[in-house]
């Protein structure tokens, strides 16, 4: 399971640009003056009801609202600058994919699939024989895997980088045929692996057929 660079093809360029150009938008968003006006008026406003009505029943709603303004305004101003320097540091992350034209996956010729189902929301976990016969875990976290794609199947890309797989929406490349996945339920995953899940691309050291076999003593316990 080697990491290998490769040229994005025509369908991760379209999906690149699309994504360009949401941070461009995003990156573009300027506050609202107005919205930051009217809330300065509205607690100058409330602070005069309170120093002129002081005894007035109304004067406890005044003075809420007097510390609620500039709470909304401080959490507005700051919501806009935190959305402007993220979509700006995915704006020039995604650039630079462009330009460069190539991106870090690991390529996969799958010969078996075992497919751990949801048990709750842990989402599914997929543990992937090679042809070589070396076997690699994949988290579909966030579920980046669509099911519009035809996966599990025999050859796919695995994107690495974090951001791309974000923008993008995905997280493989399916380039081969559908092949039919060894299906473990959510109860038996959570039985299986009751010491700790393996992390997100981690190499398993045994073969598959080991693997199989002791999820099978587990499914009759």
């Amino acid at each position: 399971m080697q990491i290998t660079s490769r040229k994005l093809n025509s369908n991760e360029n379209v999906k690149l640009s699309l994504s360009i150009k949401e941070l461009e938008k995003a990156n573009d968003l300027k506050i609202n003056w107005l919205v930051i006006f009217s809330l300065l008026i509205s607690t100058c406003l409330f602070a005069i009801h309170i120093y002129y009505y002081d005894k007035s029943n109304w004067s406890l709603l005044s003075k809420f609202l007097v510390c609620l303004c500039p709470i909304i305004m401080w959490i507005y101003i700051e919501n806009r600058v935190k959305i402007k320097k993220q979509s700006n540091r995915d704006l020039n992350k995604m650039q630079e994919f462009k330009s460069k034209n190539s991106i870090d996956i690991i390529e996969i010729n799958a010969s078996r699939i075992v497919e751990f189902l949801e048990n709750d929301d842990e989402s599914t976990l997929y543990l992937i024989e090679n042809i070589n016969g070396e076997s690699i875990y994949l988290w579909d976290e966030q579920y980046f895997i669509s099911e519009n794609n035809p996966f599990p199947c025999d050859k796919f890309d695995i994107y690495l980088d974090d951001i791309f797989i974000k923008l993008i929406g995905e997280k493989v490349f399916c380039k081969g045929d559908r092949i039919e996945s060894i299906k473990i339920s959510g109860e038996d995953k959570w039985k299986y692996f009751q010491k700790g899940f393996p992390q997100d691309l981690e190499i398993e050291k045994r073969n598959l057929d080991e693997v199989i076999g002791e999820i099978e003593k587990f499914k009759k316990n």
